[in-house]
């Protein structure tokens, strides 16, 4: 099931191009992003998220995607993690429950990437272009537990981001 949803442009969010002639926002890489309403994963078990996403360049402490109660209760995309790779992870309560799935490499830059997670049941895939980049049988964690009473796209509950162009 897929649905629309109306979300606030923030601090300085704009529209730039797309990817085939098309508009993407861009996002500062300090605190613009796009909030979007809360309770867009309230329930969900098992989830597909998917978007286009143009890095421009990266950090290890930014998000693509940020849902959660705060920065302890949360999942979210990080384009590189401290150990390099593209990253998916899901906190419950604390940073000692993270499940995560790190692809061996980072997010592409100067160039358009699909990016996809998916979970099903304690499965959990993460997709770059199409290809499986990473999987675990143990995402004991979903977004049901989490809650999200935040969820901005290119941005994080701490307002720290990158320059990235998203097409949810």
């Amino acid at each position: 099931t897929s649905a629309s949803v109306t979300g606030t442009l923030l601090d300085g969010t704009t529209w730039g191009e797309g990817r085939n002639n098309d508009k993407a926002l861009v996002f500062d890489g300090k605190s613009a992003g796009l909030q979007l309403p809360s309770g867009l994963f309230d329930g969900l078990d098992d989830f597909t998220v998917s978007m286009w996403a143009y890095a421009n360049g990266l950090h290890w402490d930014t998000c693509i995607l940020f849902a959660g109660t705060d920065a302890f209760s949360c999942l979210f995309i990080a384009p590189q993690s401290g150990g390099g790779g593209l990253h998916f992870g899901i906190f419950g309560a604390t940073f000692n429950d993270q499940r995560a799935l790190e692809a061996p490499s980072s997010l592409a830059t100067k160039r358009w990437v699909h990016l996809a997670v998916t979970q099903k049941g304690t499965t959990g895939r993460l997709y770059v272009d199409g290809i499986e980049a990473a999987s675990a049988d143990a995402m004991t964690l979903t977004p049901r537990q989490v809650g999200d009473q935040v969820t901005f796209l290119g941005r994080n509950w701490a307002r720290v981001g990158y320059a990235y162009h998203v097409e949810p």
